[in-house]
């Protein structure tokens, strides 16, 4: 099989010799040459393609030049597909949906969302990081005012927080230390309190996502009851780190909300998804293995 519009060329050779050339490349663009960022236009069939009308050119995707999410992206042309193929399986009928993504990056999955399920009427994403919040405004503004954008992190606190880089993965950025390889760096930005947060995100049923690299049980446990009662399904990260005291009764009070729960299957590593109690996501979070794993969650 030919890779399309590319004569004698398999689509085994081109992916190949992509993942010789192409990270290395793009390593050597940002270090050497400055580049920080790239743009490129999904093709038919990614996750990613918004559809237009006529001739009109789609919607393109903006990256950060990092060493570990852009070649990926730029490669596959989607991102965390066993997340978007979850939300896809929960989010069902045309009842309006508000998307609200805690640790927005750059807009990615909330992008695939959008183009994947047409009852999404509200997006609220929340993404601290300047360089990928500049992405998350290129790649979420096609979609209008239906995405409000909000460049903080959200906790159990507002204020300004120190925010730590880790210097070779723009998805790897935390207000938890723990989370970084050796050789972090950091910036400060502003933090919101999630409690005053949530009481804005409206009546709609709420479809949670949740990827703050070691946070995401203590926001969880933040938000107030009658939030949770309008969230039919989520994902949120579960990494078992050195990170702030958590609400184990409250962060288990929201899992008990949710009769079906299931740690995610992993395209990477062929993990299957596993179904698990709240019992079984507490013990893994005190685990302390080091192995993060998205937890799916519904109603």
């Amino acid at each position: 099989m030919t890779s399309p519009g590319r004569p004698g060329i398999s689509q085994a050779e081109a992916e190949r010799a992509y993942n010789q050339v192409v990270p290395v490349g793009i390593r050597l663009c940002r270090d050497w040459f400055g580049l920080a960022s790239l743009e490129f236009t999904p093709r038919d069939g990614s996750p990613l393609r918004i559809a237009t009308d006529g001739p009109r050119v789609a919607p393109t995707v903006k990256l950060v030049t990092d060493y570990l999410m852009c070649p990926i992206v730029l490669g596959r042309h989607r991102w965390q597909i066993e997340e978007l193929n979850f939300a896809k399986r929960v989010c069902l009928g045309a009842e309006p949906i508000t998307l609200v993504d805690v640790g927005a990056n750059m807009g990615l999955f909330s992008r695939q969302l959008l183009v994947a399920v047409p009852a999404i009427t509200k997006v609220v994403a929340y993404e601290p990081e300047p360089a990928n919040f500049a992405c998350m405004v290129h790649n979420l503004k096609p979609f209008g005012d239906r995405v409000t954008m909000i460049e903080a992190a959200v906790s159990n606190r507002a204020g300004q927080m120190e925010f730590y880089l880790d210097p070779t993965n723009n998805g790897n950025f935390s207000l938890a230390v723990d989370a970084m390889p050796p050789n972090f760096s950091k910036i400060t930005v502003e933090v919101r309190d999630i409690a005053t947060e949530s009481a804005a995100w409206g009546d709609a049923r709420i479809f949670y996502k949740s990827d703050t690299e070691g946070l995401d049980e203590q926001v969880a446990a933040a938000i107030a009851p009658e939030v949770w009662q309008r969230v039919f399904a989520g994902i949120m990260e579960i990494w078992p780190i050195k990170k702030p005291a958590v609400d184990s009764a409250a962060f288990a009070a929201v899992l008990d909300r949710f009769p079906n729960k299931a740690f995610l299957a992993n395209a990477d590593t062929k993990l299957s998804e596993t179904p698990v109690t709240t019992a079984d996501v507490l013990k893994y979070m005190a685990s302390g293995n080091r192995l993060h794993r998205d937890l799916g969650f519904w109603r």
